[in-house]
Formats: C-alpha cells, structure tokens, sequence
C-alpha cells in the first residue's frame, strides 16, 4: 500500500510540475583574430565601435552598441535577441573615437558580409577572424562587388557597340 501511495504522489507530482519556460535567443560577438602590434595607438585587432543590426525579416528593427571586442578570443556580453529577431550583421571599426586618427577615411565602418541567421532558444556565437569578409556598406560585400562587375560589364558593352566614347567609358570604370 506505501509503494501505491507513494507511486500516486510521484505521479501528481510529476503532472504538476510547471511548464517549461520558453529559452531565450541570444548572440555573443567572439573576436578571434590575432593581436597585433603597430606603432599606431590602439591598432592591435581589438574591434572598437561594434554595432549589431538586428533583423526581423528583411528590416532593421534595432541596433545594439557593444564595448570593444579584444582580439585572440575576447567576447562580447550575451545579448538577449528578443522574440522577432531573426539575423544580425554585425559592424566595427578598427580604431575608437580616442584615437588622432579616428575619422581618417582609412577607419572607416566594417561590416561582417555575412547575415547571420539566429537559432530560437540558443546562444549564437558569431566569430569575426580573418578570414572574415567584410565591406564598407550594410549591404552585402558579394552583392557590392557583383552590382560593380555587372556596371562595368554594361560600360564595356556600350562602348563595344559604339554608344559611349572610350574616355567617359574609361572614367566610369575607374569610378566604380
């Protein structure tokens, strides 16, 4: 009779257990790049200024600042992605704002090429090495790099078919 009582009880107790909370999405930023020594100040492969976009759908819903990001394996903090975010692209420079030479046109804003899509209910490790592609534009890097080829593809057919002179053709081309 015991084991019967006590079998009912775990059974209830089991029943009435709580239901199991929903685990948060989050996403940490992890700089894996090696340090670097340059004369220059600050200039050691730590990624200064980070800014995270985050998406839902194809829209810029929010944007996260984050403290630098040391090189060799430092970490962002966790960051709770919320329920709509789907991706994150994340950008950097490679100086901070103390730095002489912070609004030279040579630190200008990185951004990963890469949107990372977010798994629900895991911490997502986003890794920024050098092997990293990253461009100058929000936009993808590839997508830049393929809208410049096909511009200079239609001025190298132009000027083929004799609708535009060879020097403007030239200028073109160097500008892209």
């Amino acid at each position: 009779m015991k084991n019967m009582l006590l079998f009912v009880l775990v059974i209830f107790l089991i029943s009435c257990k709580k239901d199991k909370e929903p685990e948060l999405t989050t996403y940490q930023i992890t700089n894996n790049s090696d340090k670097l020594t340059y004369s220059t100040q600050y200039l050691d492969g730590t990624c200064w200024d980070v800014i995270v976009y985050c998406y839902s759908g194809t829209d810029v819903v929010r944007q996260d600042n984050l403290t630098e990001i040391k090189p060799e394996g430092g970490k962002s903090d966790i960051r709770d992605a919320g329920d709509n975010i789907t991706k994150i692209k994340v950008s950097f420079k490679f100086l901070p704002p103390q730095s002489p030479y912070y609004d030279l046109s040579t630190n200008k804003r990185q951004y990963v090429d890469s949107l990372f899509t977010l798994e629900k209910g895991k911490n997502n490790m986003i890794v920024i090495d050098s092997r990293t592609i990253v461009g100058t534009t929000l936009k993808s890097a590839a997508a830049h790099n393929i809208y410049q080829f096909i511009q200079q593809q239609q001025t190298a057919l132009a000027v083929n078919q004799g609708n535009l002179n060879i020097p403007v053709a030239e200028a073109l081309i160097k500008l892209n």
